[in-house]
């Protein structure tokens, strides 16, 4: 899980990633204007629906 923020005009936009550590791929991604752990949360659930449990 990778998390970045992105310095916008009024503030940030946060970016959940979640990588593959060996193909370094993008396996999910989710954006959100505040830091909750939600959208982190839905971000890994996806990649676990999409993917399978590692």
């Amino acid at each position: 899980m990778d998390i970045s923020f992105i310095p916008m005009r009024r503030g940030f936009v946060y970016l959940a990633a979640v990588v593959d550590v060996a193909s370094r791929r993008v396996l999910a991604h989710r954006v959100s204007i505040t830091m909750e752990a939600v959208f982190c949360v839905e971000a890994l659930e996806e990649a676990m629906a999409r993917h399978g449990k590692p």
